[in-house]
Protein backbone atom coordinates (compact mmCIF):
# COMPACT_ATOMS: atom_id res chain seq x y z
CA UNK A 1 0.00 0.00 0.00
CA UNK A 2 2.70 2.32 0.90
CA UNK A 3 4.88 1.73 -2.11
CA UNK A 4 0.99 1.67 -4.54
CA UNK A 5 0.61 4.78 -2.91
CA UNK A 6 3.94 6.61 -2.68
CA UNK A 7 3.94 6.20 -6.76
CA UNK A 8 0.86 7.80 -7.28
CA UNK A 9 1.60 10.59 -5.25
CA UNK A 10 4.77 11.02 -7.27
CA UNK A 11 3.18 10.77 -10.73
CA UNK A 12 -0.16 12.39 -10.19
CA UNK A 13 -2.32 9.72 -11.33
CA UNK A 14 -4.03 7.78 -8.69
CA UNK A 15 -5.87 5.61 -11.76
CA UNK A 16 -3.44 2.57 -10.57
CA UNK A 17 -5.16 3.34 -6.52
CA UNK A 18 -8.70 3.43 -7.35
CA UNK A 19 -8.33 0.39 -9.88
CA UNK A 20 -7.12 -1.92 -7.26
CA UNK A 21 -9.42 -0.46 -4.13
CA UNK A 22 -12.21 -1.42 -6.71
CA UNK A 23 -11.34 -4.65 -7.37
CA UNK A 24 -10.42 -5.81 -4.11
CA UNK A 25 -13.67 -4.59 -2.12
CA UNK A 26 -15.31 -6.12 -4.60
CA UNK A 27 -14.57 -8.73 -4.38
CA UNK A 28 -14.97 -10.91 -1.20
CA UNK A 29 -12.22 -13.68 -1.54
CA UNK A 30 -9.62 -10.89 -1.96
CA UNK A 31 -11.02 -9.07 0.72
CA UNK A 32 -11.34 -11.18 3.30
CA UNK A 33 -7.53 -12.93 2.54
CA UNK A 34 -6.53 -9.16 3.02
CA UNK A 35 -4.65 -8.39 6.14
CA UNK A 36 -4.77 -11.73 7.88
CA UNK A 37 -2.95 -13.17 10.66
CA UNK A 38 -0.49 -15.95 10.38
CA UNK A 39 -2.46 -18.84 10.58
CA UNK A 40 0.49 -21.47 10.89
CA UNK A 41 0.69 -22.10 14.47
CA UNK A 42 -3.66 -22.28 14.72
CA UNK A 43 -3.24 -24.86 12.20
CA UNK A 44 -0.85 -26.54 13.52
CA UNK A 45 -2.34 -26.56 17.36
CA UNK A 46 -5.91 -28.04 15.54
CA UNK A 47 -3.49 -30.43 13.85
CA UNK A 48 -2.07 -31.49 17.58
CA UNK A 49 -5.15 -31.27 18.92
CA UNK A 50 -6.88 -33.90 16.78
CA UNK A 51 -3.70 -36.12 16.91
CA UNK A 52 -4.06 -36.47 20.50
CA UNK A 53 -7.73 -37.18 20.09
CA UNK A 54 -7.02 -39.88 17.57
CA UNK A 55 -4.60 -41.89 20.00
CA UNK A 56 -7.18 -42.43 22.04
CA UNK A 57 -9.30 -44.29 19.45
CA UNK A 58 -8.39 -48.21 18.31
CA UNK A 59 -5.69 -48.63 15.70
CA UNK A 60 -8.04 -49.59 13.02
CA UNK A 61 -9.79 -46.34 13.15
CA UNK A 62 -6.36 -44.85 13.00
CA UNK A 63 -5.96 -46.14 10.30
CA UNK A 64 -9.25 -45.24 8.29
CA UNK A 65 -8.47 -41.67 9.70
CA UNK A 66 -4.56 -41.84 7.74
CA UNK A 67 -5.78 -42.60 4.88
CA UNK A 68 -7.28 -39.13 4.30
CA UNK A 69 -4.07 -36.99 4.56
CA UNK A 70 -6.34 -33.53 3.78
CA UNK A 71 -8.67 -34.05 6.83
CA UNK A 72 -7.06 -32.04 9.15
CA UNK A 73 -7.02 -29.09 6.96
CA UNK A 74 -10.67 -29.34 6.04
CA UNK A 75 -11.08 -29.34 10.19
CA UNK A 76 -8.67 -26.21 10.41
CA UNK A 77 -10.78 -24.33 7.42
CA UNK A 78 -13.94 -24.86 9.02
CA UNK A 79 -12.89 -23.86 12.60
CA UNK A 80 -11.30 -20.39 11.01
CA UNK A 81 -14.43 -20.18 8.87
CA UNK A 82 -16.07 -18.58 11.92
CA UNK A 83 -12.71 -17.31 13.34
CA UNK A 84 -11.21 -13.53 13.04
CA UNK A 85 -8.18 -13.86 11.33
CA UNK A 86 -7.38 -9.73 10.72
CA UNK A 87 -4.19 -8.45 11.50
CA UNK A 88 -5.27 -5.00 12.87
CA UNK A 89 -2.16 -3.02 13.12
CA UNK A 90 -1.47 -3.99 9.37
CA UNK A 91 -4.70 -3.40 8.98
CA UNK A 92 -4.75 0.09 10.70
CA UNK A 93 -1.06 0.95 9.20
CA UNK A 94 -2.79 0.32 5.60
CA UNK A 95 -5.52 2.41 5.82
CA UNK A 96 -3.30 5.36 7.56
CA UNK A 97 -1.48 5.62 4.47
CA UNK A 98 -4.14 5.98 2.23
CA UNK A 99 -6.05 8.48 4.31
CA UNK A 100 -2.47 10.64 2.89
CA UNK A 101 -4.41 10.73 -0.22
CA UNK A 102 -7.52 12.99 -0.59
CA UNK A 103 -11.00 10.94 0.03
CA UNK A 104 -12.47 12.43 -2.03
CA UNK A 105 -10.46 10.94 -5.36
CA UNK A 106 -11.16 7.18 -4.29
CA UNK A 107 -14.46 7.45 -2.71
CA UNK A 108 -16.78 6.86 -5.54
CA UNK A 109 -14.84 3.60 -6.45
CA UNK A 110 -14.62 2.33 -2.77
CA UNK A 111 -18.15 2.89 -2.04
CA UNK A 112 -19.15 1.00 -5.29
CA UNK A 113 -17.16 -1.88 -4.27
CA UNK A 114 -18.36 -1.88 -0.86
CA UNK A 115 -22.36 -1.98 -2.08
CA UNK A 116 -21.48 -4.74 -4.63
CA UNK A 117 -19.94 -6.77 -2.31
CA UNK A 118 -22.17 -6.50 -0.07
CA UNK A 119 -25.16 -7.27 -2.35
CA UNK A 120 -22.99 -10.55 -3.36
CA UNK A 121 -22.89 -11.32 0.65
CA UNK A 122 -25.96 -11.32 0.97
CA UNK A 123 -27.18 -13.36 -1.91
CA UNK A 124 -24.48 -16.21 -0.21
CA UNK A 125 -25.41 -15.57 3.58
CA UNK A 126 -29.22 -16.26 2.55
CA UNK A 127 -28.40 -19.27 0.39
CA UNK A 128 -26.32 -20.72 3.23
CA UNK A 129 -28.51 -19.48 6.17
CA UNK A 130 -26.28 -17.30 7.24
CA UNK A 131 -23.08 -19.41 7.35
CA UNK A 132 -20.99 -19.36 4.00
CA UNK A 133 -19.34 -22.13 2.91
CA UNK A 134 -15.93 -20.60 1.42
CA UNK A 135 -15.88 -16.90 2.46
CA UNK A 136 -14.73 -15.45 5.90
CA UNK A 137 -17.41 -12.58 6.35
CA UNK A 138 -16.31 -11.60 9.43
CA UNK A 139 -12.84 -10.67 8.57
CA UNK A 140 -14.79 -8.73 5.48
CA UNK A 141 -16.63 -7.31 8.46
CA UNK A 142 -13.45 -5.94 10.81
CA UNK A 143 -11.92 -4.47 7.79
CA UNK A 144 -14.93 -2.83 6.32
CA UNK A 145 -15.88 -1.59 10.17
CA UNK A 146 -12.13 -0.32 10.67
CA UNK A 147 -12.08 2.27 7.59
CA UNK A 148 -11.27 5.70 9.69
CA UNK A 149 -14.01 7.38 6.84
CA UNK A 150 -16.95 5.05 7.04
CA UNK A 151 -18.93 7.55 9.20
CA UNK A 152 -19.06 10.39 7.15
CA UNK A 153 -20.18 11.99 4.03
CA UNK A 154 -21.60 8.99 1.14
CA UNK A 155 -19.94 6.51 3.08
CA UNK A 156 -22.52 7.15 5.87
CA UNK A 157 -25.17 6.70 3.83
CA UNK A 158 -24.37 4.45 0.96
CA UNK A 159 -21.42 1.98 2.57
CA UNK A 160 -22.99 1.85 6.33
CA UNK A 161 -26.12 0.26 5.24
CA UNK A 162 -24.40 -2.34 2.86
CA UNK A 163 -22.28 -3.69 6.16
CA UNK A 164 -25.46 -3.66 8.36
CA UNK A 165 -27.39 -5.77 5.91
CA UNK A 166 -24.27 -8.32 5.96
CA UNK A 167 -23.94 -8.31 9.96
CA UNK A 168 -27.49 -8.81 10.10
CA UNK A 169 -27.64 -11.98 8.24
CA UNK A 170 -25.27 -13.85 10.30
CA UNK A 171 -25.81 -17.02 11.72
CA UNK A 172 -25.40 -17.50 15.66
CA UNK A 173 -22.28 -18.96 15.51
CA UNK A 174 -20.69 -16.51 13.03
CA UNK A 175 -22.49 -13.61 15.30
CA UNK A 176 -20.88 -14.47 18.71
CA UNK A 177 -17.66 -15.06 17.43
CA UNK A 178 -17.96 -11.08 15.84
CA UNK A 179 -19.33 -10.31 19.36
CA UNK A 180 -16.52 -12.07 21.16
CA UNK A 181 -14.16 -9.58 18.69
CA UNK A 182 -15.96 -6.85 19.32
CA UNK A 183 -15.93 -6.92 22.87
CA UNK A 184 -12.19 -7.15 22.89
CA UNK A 185 -11.72 -4.06 21.94
CA UNK A 186 -11.54 -0.61 22.88
CA UNK A 187 -14.61 1.51 24.46
CA UNK A 188 -13.91 4.37 22.09
CA UNK A 189 -13.94 1.36 18.68
CA UNK A 190 -17.56 0.75 20.07
CA UNK A 191 -18.50 3.96 20.71
CA UNK A 192 -17.44 4.73 17.20
CA UNK A 193 -19.46 2.08 15.42
CA UNK A 194 -22.55 3.11 17.73
CA UNK A 195 -22.42 6.52 16.85
CA UNK A 196 -21.88 5.73 13.51
CA UNK A 197 -25.44 3.34 13.69
CA UNK A 198 -27.05 5.72 15.32
CA UNK A 199 -26.43 8.46 13.00
CA UNK A 200 -27.81 6.37 10.47
CA UNK A 201 -31.38 6.02 11.91
CA UNK A 202 -31.56 9.20 13.12
CA UNK A 203 -31.23 10.62 9.68
CA UNK A 204 -33.77 7.47 8.38
CA UNK A 205 -36.44 8.79 10.64
CA UNK A 206 -35.62 12.47 10.07
CA UNK A 207 -36.06 12.39 6.46
CA UNK A 208 -38.36 9.67 6.29
CA UNK A 209 -42.22 10.71 5.84
CA UNK A 210 -43.54 7.62 8.00
CA UNK A 211 -47.38 7.06 9.39
CA UNK A 212 -49.31 4.91 10.41
CA UNK A 213 -49.50 3.41 7.33
CA UNK A 214 -45.52 3.68 6.82
CA UNK A 215 -43.80 2.45 9.23
CA UNK A 216 -39.83 2.52 10.80
CA UNK A 217 -40.16 -1.38 10.59
CA UNK A 218 -40.41 -1.13 6.58
CA UNK A 219 -37.41 0.86 6.10
CA UNK A 220 -34.65 -1.87 5.72
CA UNK A 221 -31.52 0.26 6.85
CA UNK A 222 -33.03 0.69 10.35
CA UNK A 223 -33.64 -2.16 10.36
CA UNK A 224 -30.49 -3.53 9.66
CA UNK A 225 -28.79 -1.16 11.68
CA UNK A 226 -30.81 -2.32 14.71
CA UNK A 227 -30.06 -6.01 14.26
CA UNK A 228 -25.89 -4.77 13.92
CA UNK A 229 -26.70 -2.79 17.48
CA UNK A 230 -28.30 -5.66 18.85
CA UNK A 231 -24.82 -7.55 18.71
CA UNK A 232 -22.45 -4.32 19.61
CA UNK A 233 -25.15 -4.80 22.83
CA UNK A 234 -23.92 -7.57 23.39
CA UNK A 235 -19.97 -7.14 22.83
CA UNK A 236 -20.93 -3.80 25.10
CA UNK A 237 -22.06 -6.19 28.01
CA UNK A 238 -20.26 -9.60 27.42
CA UNK A 239 -17.78 -9.18 30.19
CA UNK A 240 -19.76 -8.43 33.29
CA UNK A 241 -23.23 -10.66 31.80
CA UNK A 242 -24.00 -13.54 34.71
CA UNK A 243 -23.78 -16.77 32.95
CA UNK A 244 -27.07 -17.43 31.61
CA UNK A 245 -29.54 -20.18 33.19
CA UNK A 246 -31.51 -22.73 30.76
CA UNK A 247 -34.98 -20.19 31.59
CA UNK A 248 -32.41 -17.17 30.79
CA UNK A 249 -32.11 -19.12 27.54
CA UNK A 250 -35.89 -18.56 25.96
CA UNK A 251 -35.31 -15.26 25.52
CA UNK A 252 -33.89 -11.81 26.66
CA UNK A 253 -36.20 -9.27 25.58
CA UNK A 254 -38.14 -7.95 28.94
CA UNK A 255 -41.37 -9.01 27.76
CA UNK A 256 -40.71 -12.51 27.16
CA UNK A 257 -41.44 -13.45 31.10
CA UNK A 258 -45.22 -11.62 31.28
CA UNK A 259 -45.76 -13.69 28.19
CA UNK A 260 -44.63 -16.97 29.11
CA UNK A 261 -47.02 -16.05 32.76
CA UNK A 262 -50.34 -15.51 30.98
CA UNK A 263 -50.29 -17.54 27.34
CA UNK A 264 -47.92 -20.54 28.61
CA UNK A 265 -46.09 -20.22 25.60
CA UNK A 266 -42.38 -20.52 24.93
CA UNK A 267 -41.21 -17.37 23.17
CA UNK A 268 -38.68 -17.84 20.11
CA UNK A 269 -35.37 -18.50 21.94
CA UNK A 270 -32.44 -16.31 22.03
CA UNK A 271 -30.05 -18.01 19.68
CA UNK A 272 -27.17 -15.46 19.92
CA UNK A 273 -27.22 -15.32 24.12
CA UNK A 274 -27.26 -19.47 24.07
CA UNK A 275 -24.52 -19.12 21.54
CA UNK A 276 -22.33 -16.81 24.11
CA UNK A 277 -23.62 -18.57 27.20
CA UNK A 278 -24.71 -15.54 28.53
CA UNK A 279 -28.20 -13.88 29.61
CA UNK A 280 -28.01 -9.87 28.92
CA UNK A 281 -31.35 -9.00 30.49
CA UNK A 282 -29.56 -9.10 33.60
CA UNK A 283 -26.14 -6.95 32.89
CA UNK A 284 -26.95 -3.29 33.83
CA UNK A 285 -22.95 -2.17 32.60
CA UNK A 286 -21.20 -2.01 30.56
CA UNK A 287 -18.09 -0.73 28.79
CA UNK A 288 -19.97 2.41 27.23
CA UNK A 289 -23.17 3.76 29.00
CA UNK A 290 -26.05 1.60 27.99
CA UNK A 291 -28.14 5.05 27.19
CA UNK A 292 -25.97 5.46 24.15
CA UNK A 293 -27.57 2.69 22.63
CA UNK A 294 -31.07 4.31 23.07
CA UNK A 295 -32.50 6.16 20.09
CA UNK A 296 -35.12 8.93 21.19
CA UNK A 297 -35.91 9.95 17.16
CA UNK A 298 -37.03 5.89 16.14
CA UNK A 299 -38.32 5.72 19.91
CA UNK A 300 -40.81 9.16 19.30
CA UNK A 301 -42.27 7.77 16.04
CA UNK A 302 -42.81 3.95 16.94
CA UNK A 303 -46.14 2.86 16.97
CA UNK A 304 -46.56 0.75 20.03
CA UNK A 305 -50.06 -0.86 19.34
CA UNK A 306 -48.06 -2.02 15.89
CA UNK A 307 -45.08 -2.76 17.57
CA UNK A 308 -46.77 -5.34 20.37
CA UNK A 309 -48.97 -6.52 17.15
CA UNK A 310 -45.61 -7.53 15.73
CA UNK A 311 -43.99 -8.97 18.74
CA UNK A 312 -47.34 -11.03 19.81
CA UNK A 313 -46.88 -12.89 16.20
CA UNK A 314 -43.10 -13.64 16.64
CA UNK A 315 -44.10 -14.56 20.66
CA UNK A 316 -46.53 -17.15 19.56
CA UNK A 317 -44.45 -18.94 16.95
CA UNK A 318 -43.53 -21.79 18.06
CA UNK A 319 -40.66 -22.89 16.29
CA UNK A 320 -37.42 -20.90 14.34
CA UNK A 321 -39.46 -21.40 11.36
CA UNK A 322 -42.29 -20.01 11.86
CA UNK A 323 -40.33 -16.88 13.09
CA UNK A 324 -38.52 -16.21 9.42
CA UNK A 325 -41.70 -16.38 8.12
CA UNK A 326 -43.20 -13.42 10.09
CA UNK A 327 -41.57 -10.67 7.44
CA UNK A 328 -42.27 -7.86 9.96
CA UNK A 329 -39.74 -6.46 12.21
CA UNK A 330 -40.40 -5.97 15.93
CA UNK A 331 -38.35 -3.28 17.93
CA UNK A 332 -39.68 -5.06 21.06
CA UNK A 333 -37.34 -7.74 20.49
CA UNK A 334 -34.52 -4.76 20.14
CA UNK A 335 -35.83 -2.63 23.07
CA UNK A 336 -32.43 -1.62 23.92
CA UNK A 337 -32.90 1.30 20.77
CA UNK A 338 -36.17 2.47 22.76
CA UNK A 339 -35.65 5.07 25.39
CA UNK A 340 -37.21 4.25 28.87
CA UNK A 341 -41.18 5.91 28.30
CA UNK A 342 -41.53 3.77 25.13
CA UNK A 343 -40.74 0.51 26.83
CA UNK A 344 -43.25 1.52 29.78
CA UNK A 345 -45.74 2.50 27.14
CA UNK A 346 -45.35 -1.13 25.94
CA UNK A 347 -45.55 -2.68 28.81
CA UNK A 348 -48.47 -0.75 29.95
CA UNK A 349 -50.34 -1.76 26.85
CA UNK A 350 -49.55 -5.53 27.56
CA UNK A 351 -50.90 -4.94 30.75
CA UNK A 352 -53.88 -4.31 29.16
CA UNK A 353 -54.18 -6.66 26.97
CA UNK A 354 -53.55 -9.22 29.24
CA UNK A 355 -55.69 -8.22 31.84
CA UNK A 356 -58.66 -8.15 29.97
CA UNK A 357 -57.61 -11.74 28.39
CA UNK A 358 -57.66 -12.39 32.23
CA UNK A 359 -60.90 -11.08 33.02
CA UNK A 360 -62.56 -12.87 29.52
CA UNK A 361 -61.19 -16.33 30.85
CA UNK A 362 -62.73 -15.63 34.79
CA UNK A 363 -66.14 -14.70 33.43
CA UNK A 364 -66.22 -17.91 31.16
CA UNK A 365 -64.62 -20.11 33.90
CA UNK A 366 -67.91 -19.16 35.88
CA UNK A 367 -70.57 -19.61 33.30
CA UNK A 368 -69.20 -23.11 32.48
CA UNK A 369 -68.13 -24.05 36.26
CA UNK A 370 -70.54 -22.02 38.23
CA UNK A 371 -69.03 -24.33 41.28
CA UNK A 372 -64.98 -23.69 41.37
CA UNK A 373 -64.10 -20.56 42.96
CA UNK A 374 -62.54 -18.15 40.54
CA UNK A 375 -60.34 -15.76 42.04
CA UNK A 376 -58.95 -13.06 39.17
CA UNK A 377 -56.64 -10.83 41.80
CA UNK A 378 -52.99 -11.67 42.87
CA UNK A 379 -51.86 -11.94 46.41
CA UNK A 380 -48.45 -11.38 47.46
CA UNK A 381 -46.32 -11.87 50.24
CA UNK A 382 -44.00 -9.28 50.57
CA UNK A 383 -41.40 -8.31 53.32
CA UNK A 384 -41.62 -4.57 53.91
CA UNK A 385 -38.07 -3.93 53.97
CA UNK A 386 -38.19 -5.48 50.97
CA UNK A 387 -40.76 -4.72 48.79
CA UNK A 388 -40.49 -4.12 45.70
CA UNK A 389 -37.54 -7.06 45.07
CA UNK A 390 -39.83 -9.40 46.66
CA UNK A 391 -42.66 -8.34 44.15
CA UNK A 392 -40.44 -8.07 41.30
CA UNK A 393 -39.24 -11.79 42.21
CA UNK A 394 -42.69 -13.29 42.85
CA UNK A 395 -43.81 -11.61 38.98
CA UNK A 396 -41.47 -13.01 37.08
Amino acid sequence: MQELVGTCKETERYSPLIRILGMVYSDPILLANSFTLSIESNVQSIKEEMRSMETEKDEDTISIASSYPDCDSMEADHQRKYEVTVDLESLRRAYQCLMQVDPDIFEGALIHGIRSLSDNLVVDLQLTAGAPETTNVLNIIVILCDLPVIGQGEYLERAVPAIAKVVGLLCPTAAASLVRFFANQSPQYLRNLVQTLQQLISLRVLSGNFSESILPNDDKEIVACTKMLKLLYFANVLDNCPTATVEDHEDWYVFSRAARSSERQVPPPDNLGKELGISVNLCRKGKIPLSEFCNKNLSDIVNVEKEFEYFTKIRNAQEIIDVQKIRKFSFLRHELILITATKVQALSFDSEVRMGNEQRSTYVRRVVFPDEETNPYCHFTVRRDHLVDDALKIVY
